[in-house]
C-alpha cells in the first residue's frame, strides 16, 4: 500500500465531513468507522470506478474553463503541474497546480486535499479550486443556488469549510506556494458534462470550528476507543449493516436462535409499531380511495396546504412487462435449451441481499 493509500485509509477526509455531520443520505458514520477501525472497504462495481475515473479526468478541464471564464484576461494558464513532480520556479507563468493530500501535524485525525490552486505572481489573492461534476437531477436535488454566489450544496459547503479550516492549522506545509491564506474556495461545477456553474465560498469561522469539534468528538469517542457509533434509523445505516453483514455465517447453521434478553425489548417495540402501522395503512387506504372517488376522470388535484404547494395525481402507469415470459418466448423462438438459458440467467444475476423479515403470529379472535 502506498503512503497516500495508507493516509487515506486511516484519517478523516474533508469529503467525509458531511457524513460525520449526518448530512449524507447515502453514507453512514458506520462506513467511516469500519474503514478506519476494521479496515473494511466494500467492493466498488466497475461502473462506480469508471464514474469516479471520469469525474477525476474532467477536473482539469473544468478548472481551466472556470479560470478562463472568471479571471481572463488577468490570468492565462500554462500547463498543469503536480506537487508530486515538483513545481517550476518561473514566477511569471500562471500554473494550474494539482495538490497532494496533507495531514495537519496538530490533528491526528485529519487529511485533506485541495483539488487545484493557481500559482501566479499577478494574483493578489490565491485561487483555490474544488471541482465538482453533477447531473441535473442531483444538482437540483442538492439545493445549489444561483451561479456567482456561495450557495453550494450543504455537503460541499461542509467539505470546503473543512478544507479552509485545515489550511489555517497547516500553513507550514504550504511554504513555497503563493498561498499565504485561504479565505475562500472557488467551486466550479460541470453540469451534465455540458455547462459550467461557478461558485465562490467564503470562509465561515464559526462553521469551521463546529466541523472541527464534531470530527474530533467522533475521533475521540469512536475511533480511538474502537466503539462503533450507535445504530440509528437512517437509510445509510441500514445500507451499512447490509454491507457489513452480507450473509449469515454458515458455521452457525440455518436455524433461528432464541432471542437474547437485550433483543426482547426491541422486538416488543417493533411489534407495537407494526401493529400501529397496519392500522394506519387501513386508514390511509380509505382516505386515498375517497380521494380517488372524488377525482374521478381528472388527472389529479393541486393546491396550498399550510402555505406549501402540493399535488396529488391519479395517473396511468405503464403496464408491467412479464420479463420471465419474454425470455421463455425468445428461448422457444431461437431454440435455446434450458441449461443454456439457466446459465445465461445466472450470468446476469445480481448480488444476494439479506432481507429483514419480522413475522408475528397472532392468535385469531374466537
Amino acid at each position: 500500500m502506498t503512503i497516500t493509500a495508507r493516509l487515506n485509509h486511516s484519517k478523516l477526509g474533508a469529503s467525509e465531513v458531511d457524513v460525520i455531520l449526518g448530512l449524507n443520505q447515502y453514507r453512514s458514520v458506520h462506513d467511516v468507522w469500519s474503514r478506519i477501525v476494521l479496515g473494511f472497504r466494500p467492493d466498488e462495481s466497475d461502473e462506480l470506478r469508471e464514474m469516479a475515473d471520469l469525474g477525476k479526468a474532467t477536473e482539469e478541464a473544468t478548472a481551466r474553463y472556470h479560470v478562463r471564464k472568471t479571471y481572463a484576461p488577468l490570468i492565462e494558464l500554462g500547463p498543469l503541474v503536480s506537487e508530486a513532480d515538483g513545481i517550476p520556479d518561473d514566477p511569471d507563468e500562471a500554473l494550474l497546480v494539482r495538490t497532494l493530500s496533507r495531514e495537519p501535524e496538530a490533528r491526528e485525525w485529519q487529511r485533506y486535499t485541495l483539488d487545484f490552486y493557481v500559482r501566479s505572481s499577478r494574483l493578489e489573492l490565491p485561487i483555490v479550486l474544488e471541482c465538482k461534476n453533477r447531473n441535473r437531477w442531483s444538482f437540483e436535488a442538492q439545493g445549489w443556488g444561483e451561479p456567482g454566489t456561495g450557495e453550494v450544496a450543504i455537503s460541499v459547503m461542509a467539505q470546503v469549510q473543512a478544507q479552509m479550516e485545515a489550511f489555517r492549522s497547516d500553513r507550514d506545509q504550504w511554504v513555497g506556494t503563493n498561498i499565504p491564506e485561504v479565505d475562500s474556495i472557488d467551486v466550479p461545477v460541470l453540469l451534465d458534462g455540458q455547462r459550467l456553474r461557478s461558485y465562490r465560498v467564503q470562509r465561515d469561522a464559526e462553521a469551521g470550528a463546529g466541523i472541527v469539534e464534531a470530527c474530533e468528538r467522533f475521533w475521540r469517542d469512536h475511533i480511538l476507543t474502537k466503539i462503533p457509533p450507535p445504530v440509528d434509523g437512517s437509510n445509510a445505516c441500514a445500507q451499512w449493516l447490509e454491507r457489513r453483514y452480507p450473509s449469515p455465517d454458515e458455521r452457525l447453521g440455518r436455524r433461528l436462535r432464541p432471542a437474547l434478553a437485550t433483543e426482547e425489548p426491541l422486538v416488543r417495540a417493533l411489534y407495537s409499531i407494526v401493529e400501529d402501522s397496519e392500522k394506519l395503512e387501513v386508514i390511509r387506504r380509505e382516505i386515498e380511495n375517497r380521494l380517488k372517488a372524488s377525482i374521478r376522470e381528472d388527472v389529479g388535484i393541486k393546491g396550498l396546504l399550510d402555505g406549501e404547494h402540493y399535488s396529488i395525481r391519479w395517473s396511468v402507469s405503464a403496464g408491467h412487462i412479464a420479463h420471465a415470459k419474454v425470455i421463455e418466448e425468445l428461448a422457444r423462438r431461437y431454440d435455446i435449451k434450458k441449461p443454456e438459458l439457466d446459465a445465461l440467467r445466472e450470468g446476469f444475476r445480481g448480488p444476494s441481499l439479506r432481507r429483514f423479515t419480522p413475522k408475528f403470529h397472532r392468535k385469531r379472535p374466537a
